[in-house]
């Protein structure tokens, strides 16, 4: 009987500490999820900049076919802050996040900025905008080392 008693203690102990370690867990659970969404958010963002700011470099705004490049890198920008705007921090990444939304905001103003030149057809308004990119770019930098990533 002692000895079924103390297998039944230690049994509660080992469930209180599992109980325990997988609450411990789940806030961990949840920042590396967050981290990695927003890792992948930043990455993508960053293959944007680079291909717009490829565009920019040589702007045609009276070219169909490069009017069409831009604007699905600029969807793609869309999309990204969209799904940034969904997401929550965990309390632990708070500022980090206020940073990120921050920088996606800039981002979804420089995607206006290029609309507006291109619907324009000003290539200096454009030029412009784009210029804008390696300040999102040093943004996007930052944030993803405030993430941790």
């Amino acid at each position: 009987m002692k000895m079924l008693k103390g297998a039944l203690v230690r049994l509660g102990i080992s469930i209180a500490v599992a109980l325990f370690l997988v609450g411990c867990a789940v806030p961990l659970a949840d920042e590396a999820n967050y981290v990695a969404k927003v890792l992948s958010q930043v990455q993508r963002a960053s293959t944007n900049i680079t291909t717009l700011s490829a565009l920019a470099s040589n702007p045609q705004v009276n070219d169909p076919a490069w009017r069409e490049q831009v604007s699905k890198q600029l969807v793609e920008l869309r999309d990204i802050a969209i799904a940034a705007r969904a997401l929550t921090p965990p309390a632990s990444l708070a500022d980090a996040h206020q940073s990120y939304m921050s920088t996606i905001s800039q981002l979804e103003q420089i995607a206006i900025s290029v609309e507006q030149g291109i619907a324009t057809g000003d290539p200096a308004r454009m030029r412009e905008a784009m210029s804008l990119l390696a300040e999102a770019e040093r943004l996007l930098m930052t944030v993803q080392g405030l993430i941790g990533g």
